[in-house]
């Protein structure tokens, strides 16, 4: 009885139409005062509809385990509806093995030399995106007496990297610097990203961004070079300015 009462309940509410409260719905609150409304929360203030929008980032490599790596980020984006647009991105990286590559190589790669085993590695040049933006979620925080409104907006996209690996050379190579190697490589992917964007004005807002990023490139399997999937997780933080 009681399963049939809470799925009873759950269909009521989702045809209830208040649920679903847009931007001009009221919340009419007449056991207070019969001639006073309420407007909803998604009343906005900063509306991004028709609007451009321009981000300069720095970002921070999260799942390399072998490589310490840095981003300049810049974006591009046009909102066509108030929840829906779209954005070019461009990544310049710097890569640079870390401790945890020195210590296994014995400093191959990092400049001091010396023997030991070579893992698989990448380093990420740059890379491209065209990302469509969905923003769902929109808020109003109360910050030192102050409103500080937010979007949350969550986007996918089409990827271009252009990285460095020594997938040929672990195959070809004899010793640990000819497996230190690393060929340019192009691959093709997908990206997909969350973002909080902070408005500080109508014209201006620092954004923060997790990025993940998927794309298929050459790693070394059975003594043969082979394209698989790799992966990266990127946090990146900016700031925006929007006309």
């Amino acid at each position: 009885m009681q399963k049939i009462f809470l799925s009873l309940l759950f269909v009521l509410l989702m045809f209830t139409p208040k649920i679903f409260a847009d931007e001009g719905s009221t919340y009419s609150f007449g056991w207070l005062d019969k001639d006073k409304e309420v407007y909803v929360l998604q009343n906005r203030e900063f509306r991004k509809v028709q609007t451009f929008n321009f981000n300069l980032a720095y970002g921070l490599s999260l799942s390399e385990a072998f490589v310490d790596e840095t981003a300049i980020q810049g974006r591009i984006g046009y909102y066509f509806w108030e929840f829906l647009g779209l954005e070019i991105l461009y990544s310049k990286n710097d890569g640079k093995p870390n401790s945890n590559f020195t210590g296994i190589t014995g400093g191959y790669g990092t400049g001091s030399g010396g023997p030991g085993s070579v893992p698989f590695y990448q380093i990420i040049d740059d890379y491209t995106g065209i990302i469509v933006n969905w923003s769902p979620f929109y808020s109003k925080i109360n910050l030192f007496n102050g409103i500080v409104y937010l979007d949350w907006t969550f986007g996918l996209g089409l990827l271009a990297v252009n990285q460095r690996n020594n997938a040929q050379a672990m195959v070809e190579g004899s010793d640990a610097e000819s497996k230190s190697v690393l060929a340019s490589e192009l691959d093709s992917g997908i990206i997909f990203q969350t973002s909080w964007i902070f408005y500080l004005s109508r014209f201006f807002s620092i954004r923060a961004d997790i990025m993940g990023l998927w794309y298929e490139g050459n790693v070394p399997s059975s003594g043969e070079v082979k394209k698989e999937v790799s992966s990266q997780w990127d946090a990146v933080l900016g700031v925006g300015f929007r006309f």
